[in-house]
């Protein structure tokens, strides 16, 4: 179930919001060093972390129209806003 496109700019609002929110979160509790360090583990895993957390909540739209890559979790974030009104 793929939340409407009619809703895309709230979809790039709720998207932006989350990664802002995880970003903040990250670098809040795991990276200390300011640039992150590769020889750090603790920072070099929580850069890590991000990019991978930024990927899962940011929709990747396919040049061909071939494949449905938009991110399953804003799928259901918004699926959930449509369904509280």
């Amino acid at each position: 179930m793929t939340a409407p496109r009619a809703n895309s700019a709230l979809r790039e609002r709720v998207g932006a919001a989350l990664r802002k929110a995880v970003d903040y979160q990250i670098i809040a509790e795991w990276i200390c060093c300011d640039p992150v360090r590769p020889d750090h583990d603790m920072c070099s895993r929580a850069d890590a972390m991000r990019e991978a957390m930024r990927q899962l909540l940011t929709d990747d739209p396919d040049p061909d129209g071939l494949l449905d890559l938009n991110s399953k979790v804003l799928d259901a974030v918004m699926n959930a806003l449509e369904a509280s009104d």
